[in-house]
């Protein structure tokens, strides 16, 4: 039987997620909107919280946590609640951990793992998108050539957080042809090793830096290989269910601002909430954050349960996408011209909303 009580203790994992949205991440979201930069204070605070190392292991100088995908999907949803840029920043190392925290070898755990610091941020990341049209998973482009000692890469890859200020960066590519998901591996690649190149100017997501990076002849030594042995399916399935709590913390503030806005904006004698058409719309938003929910909800307890959730979660991610489209839209129509203004958030939640149809591998569970 499914249970959707929380637990206490992730009550009170999301109560704290949702204190730091509001108290800290909503108070800079526009400043930071604006200036493009993620305050490093922010940053500074939100790992403090223990957030992107809570599920490492003692032994590789983490506090032993669980690894657990239904903990995960509630610590993205409330942050993506406070501000997107702003969450995927501070949690870009997870991109690196948490593959190497399940698919790691010992060697490789107690080094890379051992990189994170508790009072002291590092923004490891991961790299997988191309800049190609209709990326495909599938036909990734960026190959890696067995080169006796060395496997060599070559590539290029797009949207990558955090790239400029990285010390490593975990780079999915295909060492072989025709095997689809099952033939990519990871591969660890130290600062230096891969060339960042220009930032990318995106339509939402102002604040968070991604890059473009190349690869050219970069050689990664076997020990520095995450083989996967076709279990990047899992990977996938884990990072589409995080792009369904991310969506639906997004949607979730767009949803409760205009629901608010619709209660205290008068007209023609009377608030707007209580005209037929706003309150439907409203009432769809509604069922649409809760459909949401539901889908990363059941991803992540069946990730957890150690089943195969590839199916519910690129699903869900699908649906997501399409629902956070209708979601922010109607919450900057329901502001009338004050959600075409900057004065309202509504209009930054509708631009970074944009991006969960486009990207890939944005954060995982």
């Amino acid at each position: 039987m499914v249970s959707f009580e929380l637990s206490d203790e992730q009550k009170l994992l999301r109560d704290t997620c949702r204190d730091f949205a509001l108290t800290v991440m909503r108070k800079y979201d526009r400043q930071s909107d604006e200036s493009g930069e993620v305050p490093q204070d922010i940053v500074k605070q939100g790992h403090g919280l223990g957030l992107t190392t809570g599920y490492i292991p003692e032994s590789y100088g983490g506090p032993g946590g669980e690894l657990s995908a239904l903990n995960n999907v509630i610590i993205l949803e409330e942050l993506a609640y406070g501000n997107l840029s702003m969450t995927l920043t501070i949690l870009a190392p997870s991109l690196m951990n948490v593959p190497l925290v399940i698919h790691g070898t010992e060697d490789q755990k107690k080094k890379y793992l051992g990189m994170n610091k508790p009072d002291q941020f590092q923004g490891l990341t991961a790299a997988f998108v191309e800049p190609t049209v209709r990326f495909d998973p599938e036909t990734l482009r960026t190959t890696a050539a067995d080169e006796l000692d060395d496997f060599v890469l070559n590539g290029e890859k797009a949207f990558v957080a955090v790239a400029d200020s990285a010390p490593a960066a975990l780079v999915f590519a295909k060492k072989g042809s025709g095997e689809g998901l099952a033939g990519i591996d990871g591969f660890i690649v130290p600062a230096g090793g891969f060339t960042v190149k220009e930032r990318e100017k995106n339509q939402g997501l102002r604040a968070l830096k991604q890059f473009t990076v190349s690869l050219e002849g970069t050689r990664v030594p076997r020990t520095d290989v995450l083989r996967l042995s076709g279990g990047f399916t899992g990977l996938l399935a884990r990072a589409r269910t995080a792009s369904i709590a991310l969506t639906t913390g997004v949607c979730r503030a767009a949803y409760e601002y205009s629901l608010s806005y619709a209660k205290e904006r008068i007209a023609f004698g009377e608030p707007i909430a209580s005209r037929q058409s706003v309150a439907f719309t409203l009432a769809e938003m509604a069922m649409e954050v809760d459909a949401m929910r539901l889908m990363a909800w059941k991803s992540a307890w069946m990730i957890d349960k150690g089943m195969d959730a590839y199916k519910e979660a690129s699903v869900g991610k699908r649906y997501a996408a399409d629902a956070a489209m209708f979601v922010t839209r109607n919450a900057t129509q329901i502001l009338g011209g004050h959600g075409f203004t900057r004065e309202h958030p509504v209009e930054m939640w509708y631009r970074d909303a944009r991006s969960f149809s486009v990207s890939e591998f944005m954060a995982i569970v």
